[in-house]
């Protein structure tokens, strides 16, 4: 992805069948040097590791919950879901 915004896109997928979205995420995030004061953040991957990461990243990490986005595109057993994670 390119862009003209000083923005950091990294793009996460689970490559081994152990384990989950999650712990790809978090492993990844763990990795991050994230900015100090309020950054935007937006999450897009399965319903639940969006919910659990967003509450990560506000709880742990200190991200304004305001400029924080998480959407489940799907949920694991589901079709046809959406969900959004926001206040």
């Amino acid at each position: 992805l390119t862009t003209k915004a000083d923005a950091s896109i990294v793009w996460v997928s689970r490559r081994r069948k152990t384990g989950t979205d999650h712990d790809a995420l978090v492993g990844a995030l763990r990795k991050l040097e994230l900015p100090k004061g309020d950054f935007f953040s937006w999450v897009a991957c399965e319903s639940k590791a969006a919910k659990e990461v967003r509450a990560l990243l506000v709880e742990e990490f200190g991200a304004n919950p305001k400029w924080t986005r998480a959407s489940g595109y799907w949920r694991r057993g589901a079709s046809g879901v959406h969900d959004h994670f926001d206040e």
